[in-house]
């Protein structure tokens, strides 16, 4: 149907049978609006645990590091002198400290910032799907394509 003959047919509708249509076409945007923020809500869920992981695990990793330096400390000043042996055992573990937070920091924010482009794309395709079904409903068309022209009853 052209935009002509949609605009003829549209005239040719009484008030009642106006008013019907656009509530329709409201009812219809109102329940597409809704799914898509749905499918939005589960695509988020578990996106803050995830960067808050990937935020707060080097400060974990630097805590472990300040642990294993205060041994350190403590030990040499127990020893009264600074040896290797006193001093070797509690800063490895504090490089191993800053090792793990990294290890755990870095694929977490891989992961997020993967899942975050991830949601955005696949929310495009929602929303384009969306409009084209309330396009099928309130036109009672088919549509051929994300985001194509509305088709009167030929085939694909």
């Amino acid at each position: 149907m052209t935009a002509t003959g949609a605009a003829r047919v549209w005239q040719r509708m009484d008030r009642l049978e106006r008013a019907t249509c656009l509530r329709i076409n409201r009812g219809c945007r109102g329940s597409a609006v809704h799914a898509v923020f749905v499918a939005a809500s589960r695509l988020g869920d578990g996106l803050a645990f995830l960067a808050t992981v990937g935020s707060t695990a080097p400060f974990v990793g630097l805590f472990g590091t300040v642990w294993g330096i205060y041994h350190a400390l403590t030990a040499i000043g127990i020893a009264g002198q600074a040896s290797i042996d006193r001093v070797a055992g509690p800063v490895g573990e504090a490089l191993i400290m800053t090792a793990i937070g990294l290890a755990v920091a870095v694929p977490a924010v891989l992961g997020y910032n993967y899942l975050l482009g991830r949601n955005k794309l696949i929310m495009e395709k929602v929303k384009l799907f969306a409009n084209d079904l309330e396009q099928v409903i309130v036109s009672g068309s088919r549509v051929e394509g994300s985001g194509a022209k509305v088709i009167s009853g030929g085939k694909k």
